[in-house]
């Protein structure tokens, strides 16, 4: 299970990052609805759900390949000034 809450988390910072404004995760959470195994493709879809000048709120679904839902995640970010540019 530490696999979905990586994925979701990882869903989570590109959705709250991808208008180029540097946040960071004030809180996250994650309900596992059913088991997910090793060697199975898991699909993490993240959607706004409310986006503030400052704060977000970010859900995010994790599939399985038959497309069952194996865990939903919530996260909220805190956007702290600055803009993210891609470089590494």
């Amino acid at each position: 299970m530490d696999s979905c809450f990586s994925l979701a988390d990882t869903a989570f910072a590109y959705a709250c990052n991808s208008q180029g404004l540097a946040a960071v995760a004030s809180a996250a959470s994650i309900d596992f609805l059913r088991p997910a195994f090793v060697g199975e493709l898991l699909t993490a879809t993240a959607r706004v759900k409310q986006q503030g000048k400052l704060t977000g709120v970010y859900d995010i679904e994790i599939v399985n390949q038959q497309q069952k839902v194996v865990a939903l995640f919530r996260g909220k970010s805190h956007r702290i000034g600055g803009t993210i540019t891609g470089e590494v």
